[in-house]
């Protein structure tokens, strides 16, 4: 993130449009590997309108595994279309409402708050 500075204990993972969903769980796989895990971890859905049957599959099950390791999801740049979907998946309520927002900015309030 250029220009800005993370709290200690936050990450920033920033999913692409044209990015498999999987790559979440890759990122999991190196989370295994660390001894040191992120606090907080902000998701970006950075220009990601729209979620099919495969990411919503990859969104709880690292919705699972983070919370077993005791690491607070957050969701960022989740356009309304996006909100409506992940309710729809029942995501929302996985990972509550007060933990989406549609900027990284009001995200990092939140983070901030946590830590």
């Amino acid at each position: 993130m250029i220009g800005e500075t993370l709290p200690e204990g936050v990450e920033v993972f920033e999913l692409s449009a044209d990015a498999s969903p999987e790559i979440l769980l890759l990122y999991l796989n190196v989370l295994r590997t660390l001894a040191i895990h992120p606090k907080i971890l902000i998701i970006r859905f950075n220009q990601i309108k729209k979620i099919d049957p495969t990411a919503v599959r990859v969104l709880n099950e690292f919705i699972r595994q983070t919370a077993g390791k005791g690491i607070h999801i957050i969701f960022s740049d989740v356009s309304f279309s996006l909100k409506n979907q992940l309710e729809n998946n029942f995501l929302l309520s996985q990972i509550g409402e007060d933990n989406i927002f549609s900027t990284l900015k009001n995200a990092l309030v939140k983070a901030e708050k946590l830590v």
